[in-house]
């Protein structure tokens, strides 16, 4: 009876391993027709114009390209929104796509001006894809053991909603995710200064920055600082070469004025997978009274983060060794996604990883209901991205975000398990 039950189990898990594969076939062979086409980054949807983020970066470079030449005020909407439609003609946007990434986005994007948009796309998917196999390779190495559930992995990351949402737009996410996982695994060798260098990577994300950085201080001391302040040295010259100071000087009006201004069209407070994503759904409308309770809960989460990390993490070492590593990445890429103010399905690609890191502590626990419901949840994430992708509009009918709302099950999961294993004899004094 056992051999037959686990022959069953085997063949699931391959059937579902399979059924991951053939989905991101045909989703991702819905992108090579929209390139096939000619419609990748700009065309009509219903007889309304849908523009691909890929122009907003595209966008920056040919920006950058022109900052370098003489004198330019980047942030200026008119001249960003003049770009724009240079690139996407003939198809106009219906309002001003905004871009209000931090100006050390800008020398960064430089070398994609000397392509053509298309050239360029594939040039970021490549090396994207490059970066977040080999993110893959190297976090799977240290915290799954069998060569099954290693593809398994590859497989699910790639074919979750996010990812492939990620891969279509070709979204920062994609960087994001390896530097992210990089970030992490260096902390975790004690090479702190490394650590330090990817956090100017990660400055593009600037609202994931403080609680990551707050971790890298806790963990790292003076190497890490050491580490960032050699890498945003060398990042700040080379912003300073491309923008100048004006446009430095100008970025905290350009992003007030790209998270508020009616006139911008794209930033989707209502499609936020997030608390204020959540609460505009529940209200709506974005209104400062929710962008301040967003910011209030921001600074909540970088401060239960860096709690956890300060106060937390060593305790949870003595009970749950290594994996406590893990559990607490894990709720830390967690919380931050929640807790960010600005936070798109995109960006859950990188609960992808949370997941690898959350692994190891779900292998750990006693067979519960607990467990059992968190083990769907973790495992069936890809499934249950294509679904919440699917039913948006219901959810949106029922006043959820179900991205935000897998996260606070599964941190609540997380939590009750964690705490049930603290409480146990021997452990009281934890």
């Amino acid at each position: 009876m056992t051999a037959s039950k686990d022959r069953l189990k085997k063949n699931l898990w391959f059937a579902y391993f399979s059924l991951l594969l053939a989905w991101a076939v045909v989703s991702y062979n819905e992108i090579v027709k929209y390139l096939g086409e000619g419609a990748l980054f700009a065309r009509l949807v219903d007889g309304r114009p849908y523009i691909n983020d890929t122009v907003h970066w595209y966008n920056a470079a040919l920006l950058a390209q022109r900052s370098v030449a003489g004198p330019l005020d980047i942030y200026d909407p008119v001249i960003q929104d003049q770009s724009v439609r240079a690139i996407t003609a003939p198809i106009a946007p219906e309002g001003l796509l905004y871009l209000q990434y931090p100006p050390q986005f800008f020398p960064l994007m430089l070398p994609f001006s000397l392509f053509p948009i298309t050239i360029a796309y594939f040039i970021w998917c490549a090396i994207t894809l490059v970066l977040i196999l080999v993110a893959l390779w190297f976090l799977l190495k240290d915290w799954v053991s069998a060569g099954f559930p290693r593809l398994f992995a590859f497989a699910a990351t790639l074919s979750c909603f996010p990812a492939w949402l990620s891969f279509e737009t070709a979204q920062t996410s994609l960087f994001q995710f390896p530097a992210t996982v990089g970030f992490w695994l260096l902390l975790r060798s004690k090479k702190f200064f490394w650590a330090g260098v990817l956090t100017a990577i990660l400055s593009v994300k600037i609202q994931y920055l403080p609680a990551l950085g707050l971790v890298g201080l806790i963990l790292g001391g003076r190497k890490y600082l050491a580490g960032v302040f050699c890498s945003c040295l060398l990042l700040a010259v080379a912003t300073f070469a491309t923008v100048g100071w004006s446009n430095i000087a100008n970025w905290p009006r350009a992003l007030k004025f790209g998270e508020t201004s009616p006139q911008v069209i794209g930033v989707g407070a209502p499609m936020m997978q997030n608390i204020r994503g959540e609460l505009v759904l529940l209200f709506g409308s974005d209104s400062s009274v929710i962008h301040v309770i967003t910011l209030a809960c921001f600074a909540l989460g970088i401060v239960a983060i860096a709690l956890m990390w300060w106060k937390l993490y060593r305790r949870l070492q003595k009970t749950l060794g290594d994996n406590a590593f893990g559990l607490c990445v894990g709720v830390s890429i967690l919380v931050s996604l929640i807790a960010s103010p600005h936070t798109h399905i995109q960006e859950f690609m990188t609960a992808a990883a949370a997941i690898v890191f959350l692994y190891p502590f779900l292998q750990q626990q006693a067979e519960t209901r607990l467990s059992k419901v968190l083990s769907v949840l973790l495992i069936g994430y890809p499934v249950w991205s294509w679904l919440f992708f699917l039913l948006m509009q219901v959810f949106h009918m029922i006043r959820i975000q179900p991205y935000f709302l897998w996260t606070i099950v599964v941190l609540g999961l997380v939590f009750t398990l964690a705490a049930k294993q603290l409480r146990k004899p021997g452990h009281a004094e934890t």
